[in-house]
C-alpha cells in the first residue's frame, strides 16, 4: 500500500488529481491523507512552522495521519510495508507523526519518501527505506539545515545522491527543469516527476528482492521437509505438527549455528 500527505496550499481537486497520478506511475493502490490548505500561500507556510516548532506533540492533524497510517499497516499481513509519500509541509506533518503518535513496530514498517519536504525525514524516526528528494532550487533547501548542507555538497550532476551519515539517510538533489522556485516545488513539475519514478523503481526492486527472498525461503522449506523425511522415515511430520513460526526458529538457529561453527549447507547439501 502507499499512502500519500500532500503539502501546503492544495485544494481537494489538486490532491484528487496528484493522488490518481500516483497511482499511475507506481501501479499500487494509494491511500491519500489530506493536509487541508486555508487557500492563501503566507497563512498555509505559517501554519507549517507554528506546527513544527510551537505545537509539536498536540496536533491534531499529525495524530490523524498517524491513525491513517496505523489503518495501512493493518490492512496488510504482519510483515507487510507501506510507501508513504510526502510533499513539502506534509513532510513536518509525517516527522511530527513518528515522533509523538506512531510505535517503534510501526515506524519500522513503513517506508518513506519526501519530496521538497519542510522537514527532512531520516532514519532516527522511520526505519526502513527513507529518501528525500530535492529540487537545487527548491525554497525549502534553504529552510531545512541539513538539506542545505547536504545540497552544497552534491556537487553539479544532473541528479546527485548524498547519504546523511549521521542516520544513514539518503538525500537526491536534481536539477531544476522548469528553472523557477515555485514552479520546480509544485508535486506536478517535470522535476519531481524524476523523483517519483526514481522512487517508483526503487519500490519495484524492493518488491521483487522481497518476493525473491520468500522463494527462497519456500524452497528452503522443501529441502528441510526432504531431509528430515530421509533421516526419520516420518514423511508429512513437519505439515502437521509444526507451525510457520517453527521454522522460522529453526531457521533462525541454522543461520548461528552456521556462523559459530563454519559447517553451511546441511540441509541444503550445498
Amino acid at each position: 500500500i502507499i499512502t500519500f500527505v500532500n503539502g501546503i496550499y492544495h485544494s481537494v481537486e489538486d490532491w484528487v488529481r496528484i493522488s490518481t497520478n500516483l497511482e499511475n506511475i507506481f501501479g499500487y493502490e494509494v491511500r491519500p491523507f489530506y493536509n487541508p490548505s486555508s487557500g492563501w500561500w503566507m497563512t498555509d507556510i505559517s501554519r507549517a512552522g507554528f506546527d513544527l516548532v510551537l505545537r509539536p506533540n498536540d496536533l491534531m492533524i499529525a495524530r490523524d495521519l498517524a491513525e491513517h497510517l496505523r489503518a495501512a499497516l493493518a490492512d496488510l499481513h504482519p510483515h507487510g510495508r507501506v510507501l508513504h509519500l510526502a510533499h513539502s509541509g506534509g513532510a513536518i506533518l509525517t516527522y511530527l507523526a513518528a515522533k509523538h503518535h506512531l510505535t517503534y513496530h510501526e515506524i519500522a514498517r513503513i517506508d518513506v519518501a519526501t519530496l521538497g519536504g519542510g522537514k527532512s525525514i531520516t532514519r532516527k524516526y522511520f526505519k526502513g527505506w527513507v529518501r528525500n528528494y530535492y529540487s537545487r532550487n527548491d525554497p525549502l533547501t534553504v529552510v531545512d539545515n541539513r538539506a542545505n548542507k547536504l545540497l552544497k555538497r552534491s556537487g553539479s550532476a544532473p541528479v546527485a545522491e548524498v547519504r546523511d551519515t549521521k542516520h544513514n539517510t539518503s538525500f537526491v538533489f536534481i536539477e531544476p527543469l522548469e528553472r523557477n522556485p515555485i514552479s520546480d516545488h509544485s508535486m506536478e513539475c517535470r522535476t519531481y516527476g524524476i523523483a517519483l519514478r526514481m522512487e517508483s523503481l526503487a519500490m519495484q526492486e524492493r518488491v521483487l528482492r522481497t518476493m525473491q527472498q520468500h522463494e527462497r525461503d519456500i524452497e528452503w522449506r522443501r529441502k528441510l521437509r526432504k531431509r528430515a523425511a530421509t533421516l526419520t522415515g516420518v514423511h508429512h511430520f513437519w505439515d502437521r505438527y509444526l507451525p510457520d513460526r517453527t521454522f522460522a526458529a529453526i531457521r533462525g538457529i541454522r543461520k548461528s549455528a552456521a556462523r559459530r561453527t563454519g559447517w553451511r549447507g546441511f540441509f541444503s547439501k550445498k
